[in-house]
């Protein structure tokens, strides 16, 4: 198969930039069998003995990751699901919080912080954004947009005018935080069949999208409707589900390495990407994956000469925001249905902004978000994420068919779908 004219005029643009620079790996414990139900606690004297090993094991895995691509000059990321905040565990004779865990042994995360209105996304994720800059790290935050339950955690059903409103709202709310590092679409197959025509759908420094499907890499014809619509979308990573074919026996090296190539003519960073919740203990597969990417990587780059990854993601001149909006507590907004949730987090000392009661207006719109902060005071808070909502009609949202009605319940919802289109068996 030939490629398209559009293929063979972006191969007469000037190589950019682009290249293989890590991998992600989506391990999530909460979905399997034995996860315990009351796992999002307060912290307490008291452990579970589960909970513990579950969680120690992946961080067992994880520290592995870590000095394996540091040495290597690779980028080591993980998915977090919007459920570890909430998590504690004791490692190492300390109860500590497992996405924050998580978040000190990656150079970057994507979290999962699903749902359908820029102002809903931005209230779960904004904790961990906060914890990423005090650490020197990055968070990028996936757009769902599959056809998954509840409802109110994916823009499968609504217009791709909608999507693009709340995408970029979200990015203008984040955009003045140093650990916010932009938005990627989650994943090619739905993204690519909402038509959307080459517009912008992800925004930020990172506009990532995932591609679970092999096939869409390794078929000609499909790989070149992807290079299209990354090219045409203005998608800068990919984050590509390679899963057994990065192993030699497989024979696939001689087809990642085209497929790499092209995407570095348009200027395209390649993240391989894994995932499979039972890696959470058993570990021989990942491992194998994670050697056979560093394999793969010195054969087609030669040695590392990379500094290190952290470094490079956090080199910066700019003045960023250090604190999350003061918002009250009984502040209602217009949004689709959403559950009401209350997390009541302790911080340490942290430096608050004195701002008006329409914050978020002046967040999203001052051209220097340091001037919000002219003065400041010292204290020690909890940090409080709260979600309040009311229904808003479908003519609004965009959407063929909404439920419009409003749902309350003390804890988050259970958002366990199947995050992992194929996982790597």
């Amino acid at each position: 198969m030939k490629p398209s004219k559009l293929i063979q005029f972006m191969l007469t643009i000037p190589a950019a930039t682009g290249k293989l620079i890590g991998v992600q790996f989506d391990i999530e414990p909460h979905t399997l069998p034995n996860w315990p139900q009351d796992a999002s606690k307060p912290v307490s004297s008291t452990t579970n003995a589960t909970l513990d090993l579950l969680c120690n094991e992946l961080m067992d895995l994880y520290d592995i990751f870590r000095d394996k691509t540091t040495q290597n000059g690779l980028q080591f990321q993980a998915a977090i699901a919007i459920q570890y905040q909430s998590v504690f565990f004791n490692r190492n004779g300390s109860f500590v919080r497992f996405a924050e865990t998580i978040q000190q042994v990656t150079d970057k995360v994507a979290l999962m912080a699903y749902r359908n209105v820029a102002k809903s996304i931005f209230d779960l994720a904004i904790d961990e954004v906060l914890y990423a800059a005090t650490i020197k790290k990055k968070v990028v935050i996936p757009i769902e947009v599959l056809n998954v339950l509840p409802p109110f955690i994916s823009f499968y059903g609504s217009t791709n005018d909608y999507l693009q409103t709340q995408v970029s709202s979200l990015h203008q709310m984040m955009i003045g935080y140093e650990g916010y590092d932009g938005t990627s679409m989650h994943h090619y197959t739905p993204f690519r069949e909402r038509n959307a025509n080459g517009m912008t759908m992800a925004y930020g420094k990172e506009r990532g999208l995932y591609v679970w499907d092999p096939q869409q890499w390794l078929n000609q014809t499909e790989f070149n409707q992807l290079v299209e619509l990354c090219f045409m979308g203005d998608i800068n990573t990919v984050y590509l589900h390679v899963g057994r074919y990065v192993t030699f026996e497989n024979g696939q090296w001689n087809r990642l390495r085209t497929v790499i190539s092209l995407f570095e003519q348009i200027g395209v960073d390649t993240m391989f990407l894994y995932g499979d919740n039972t890696w959470t203990t058993n570990h021989d597969l990942p491992l194998l994956l994670m050697d056979s990417t560093i394999a793969f990587f010195k054969a087609m780059y030669g040695t590392a000469t990379t500094t290190s990854t952290a470094t490079k993601l956090t080199t910066t001149t700019t003045t960023f925001i250090t604190s999350r909006p003061l918002t009250s507590t009984t502040t209602t907004t217009t949004v689709r249905p959403i559950t009401t949730t209350a997390t009541i987090r302790p911080s340490t000392t942290v430096t608050v902004p004195v701002t008006t009661a329409n914050n978020m207006t002046r967040l999203s719109t001052t051209a220097n978000p340091t001037t919000r902060a002219s003065t400041t005071t010292t204290s020690t808070i909890f940090r409080t994420t709260t979600i309040f909502s009311t229904a808003v009609s479908n003519t609004q949202l965009g959407a063929t068919s909404i439920s419009n009605t409003t749902t309350t319940s003390a804890t988050r919802p259970n958002t366990n779908h199947n995050h992992h289109p194929q996982p790597d068996r």
